[in-house]
């Protein structure tokens, strides 16, 4: 036989060799992505993508309000994913679809995308784990204590009874921080002069150097923003740090100071995370969650020139400024 019969046998034998992936050879693992329609999940996919790269095989299905189980089937079957990444607005649906799988194949691994931040436990779905990217109260006070010239020592807070949980969590991350928590619960169907009284009394007569905003549809409605908290917020001279952008604006003078997740940044730890759970066979460890490691700091400045000094070195720290 000759050399050259020789090398294309071995060459021929290491092929025959190589590892077969998902059954066939070279065949890539399928990371399928439920998106919402929503510009922020379009960056957390951005991200997954830019992490993952060429590695894994992603796909991406829009789901919106009139998405069904049967939808779910569908982009299941047409995927056949190792992992689905949704986010929690979709966690009821896809445990109606997990449920609907019962006696069928091994269920694929989960991730789950958490923008709650007064929900910070593992979702309820099998074979599952959960990022939750939404903001912490504590997190968005230490940076904001980072940037002050002046003390951050009490923060007062509003929230409804539902939220309780988290606001203890919250004061005693806090309190590890040196920053008392002043929390004052509301009814869901408190009027706003009951809101607005609330409010006077944590900015006026609480003693507080700071106001955090809770992200609470209920309390942040149009009617109770413009009939409660602007009322009282517009003649304050106190930094107000919140966690949603659209707050943080010129025209509304709402937040002075927002701590919001950076999108991109999240989807490129829901990729680590992946990589994880493909090391591990796609099986989840039980009850397990992480906390998002990136987030985007914004400064109204023409509201922090009314209401505090900034260190010198605080711009360094933001990442968008607004005039």
């Amino acid at each position: 036989m000759s050399k050259w019969s020789l090398s294309m046998a071995a060459i021929l034998a290491s092929l025959v060799a190589l590892p077969m992936v998902s059954g066939v050879a070279g065949e890539l693992e399928t990371v399928l992505i439920l998106q919402p329609e929503s510009s922020d999940a379009e960056m957390s996919v951005l991200g997954i993508r830019e992490e993952i790269g060429g590695e894994l095989r992603v796909k991406v299905r829009v789901t919106h309000a009139k998405t069904t189980v049967r939808d779910l089937q569908r982009f299941v079957a047409e995927t056949s994913p190792s992992v689905v990444v949704i986010h929690r607005s979709n966690e009821r649906l896809y445990r109606q679809f997990q449920l609907s799988r019962v006696g069928g194949k091994r269920l694929p691994a989960t991730i789950v995308m958490n923008g709650e931040n007064t929900v910070r436990s593992a979702a309820e779905l099998s074979n599952s784990t959960v990022l939750n990217y939404g903001v912490a109260g504590v997190t968005s006070l230490v940076n904001l204590r980072s940037i002050l010239h002046q003390p951050l020592k009490r923060v007062g807070v509003v929230y409804r009874a539902e939220s309780k949980d988290y606001i203890q969590e919250q004061k005693q991350l806090a309190a590890q921080e040196k920053i008392e928590l002043v929390a004052k619960v509301v009814d869901e169907n408190a009027t706003d002069t009951e809101l607005r009284d609330v409010l006077n009394g944590l900015l006026k007569e609480g003693g507080v150097d700071a106001l955090w905003v809770l992200n609470d549809d209920v309390l942040l409605s149009s009617n109770r923003v413009a009939n409660s908290w602007l009322p009282v917020l517009r003649p304050n001279k106190k930094p107000v740090v919140v966690n949603s952008p659209t707050l943080v604006n010129a025209k509304l003078r709402f937040g002075t100071f927002g701590v919001f997740p950076d999108h991109v940044a999240v989807g490129a730890q829901v990729g680590n995370m992946v990589f994880e759970l493909r090391d591990r066979d796609w099986r989840v460890e039980e009850n397990s969650f992480e906390d998002a490691l990136s987030v985007r700091k914004v400064l109204l400045m023409s509201l922090a020139k009314e209401q505090f000094a900034l260190r010198m070195d605080a711009l360094a720290q933001l990442d968008q400024v607004i005039q």
